[in-house]
């Protein structure tokens, strides 16, 4: 990782595994005055192309699925990130893991933040999938990964 930690990559779905994930890449961001980027990584398999219409879902195109994204990114940033300046926010459409690694690799991140969910919970088809991209990245990323577990404080 060099001397200094300079770019941080957090990958979020937006559970509140990720926030907590969210919450520790933000303190090692400012504990080292790094770049944050906080990515959601849209996996076009997983359904995320429906929206939750209380009247049905409806599909969505891609250009509405990306300002969805950055939208919601923006939410975690006013209630995460307010405070600190130096956040960047992407959104990228295709397998999380191969996306993560992309990124980290183009941006030259020194770490990657991910959440894990609880194993001891029932899982749904999400966290099925989060469990995986947090096992490929261990096993890939170009740069060390720091995966927060729900219980870590």
């Amino acid at each position: 990782m060099g001397d200094t930690v300079k770019t941080i990559l957090c990958c979020t779905d937006f559970s509140p595994e990720s926030d907590h994930a969210v919450d520790h890449a933000l303190r090692l961001a400012k504990s080292t005055n790094a770049t944050l980027i906080v990515a959601h990584l849209v996996h076009v398999a997983s359904g995320e192309l429906a929206s939750h219409d209380p009247h049905g879902p409806t599909n969505l195109t891609l250009t509405e699925a990306r300002d969805r994204a950055l939208h919601q990114l923006e939410e975690l940033r006013a209630k995460r990130l307010a405070d600190y300046p130096n956040v960047e926010l992407v959104a990228k459409f295709g397998a999380p893991a191969e996306s993560a690694m992309t990124l980290a690799r183009e941006r030259g991140a020194d770490i990657i933040v991910t959440a894990v969910s609880d194993r001891h919970a029932r899982k749904e088809l999400s966290e099925i999938l989060h469990d995986s991209v947090s096992q490929s990245l261990t096993r890939h990323a170009p740069c060390p990964v720091l995966v927060v577990p729900p219980h870590a404080s």
